[in-house]
């Protein structure tokens, strides 16, 4: 089962992105994010296997030097793939493209078959929204998710790691950032 590292806002951010969650499953549209208990985030590094005990020690460290910090959820997306990917864009700063190299710079340690996608120079910032949506319902959870009030102005308040798969999601263990 996969592993992610994740990066989770404040409350009312993940509150709003939960709503976005809740108005798809109203429309009929399946909720995997939901129905999988996963917590709104933007992943930073994902791998196929992992040293987990390694990563939480390095990652806590790691947490107490990173400021917790602005991020803003722009935009609708979705990835030109079959996976049926819908998700809000986090508009990439300096800030986070640093928090996320000085990540990358120990998670190889700790992390085999990384996902080459969240690699520096190949990574999309996002929160997903749905995954698994059939190209015919892709229509409607674009127009669901257009409707909800963007930007999100969100704060990353914590780090973590997750044990995931399409029907379940394990948060391991996160962090506080600091301040």
């Amino acid at each position: 089962m996969p592993f992610a590292v994740e990066m989770y806002m404040d409350d009312e951010s993940e509150s709003r992105v939960r709503c976005i969650w809740k108005s798809l499953a109203k429309a009929g549209i399946k909720s995997a994010m939901l129905d999988a208990g996963y917590r709104p985030h933007v992943s930073v590094g994902v791998c196929e296997e992992l040293d987990v005990e390694g990563l939480a020690k390095e990652l806590s460290s790691f947490a107490e030097t990173i400021p917790a910090f602005e991020m803003t959820l722009s935009n609708v997306g979705l990835f030109p793939s079959s996976e049926g990917v819908i998700f809000l864009g986090v508009t990439p700063t300096q800030r986070l493209l640093d928090v996320h190299g000085a990540f990358h710079r120990f998670f190889g340690k700790y992390a085999k078959s990384q996902r080459t996608t969240y690699h520096a120079g190949s990574w999309v910032p996002h929160c997903t929204i749905a995954f698994g949506i059939s190209d015919d319902t892709i229509p409607l959870a674009v127009e669901i998710c257009r409707r909800a009030v963007l930007p999100i102005r969100s704060r990353v308040e914590e780090i973590g790691m997750a044990e995931v798969s399409p029907i379940s999601a394990k948060v391991l263990c996160a962090y506080r950032l600091a301040g």
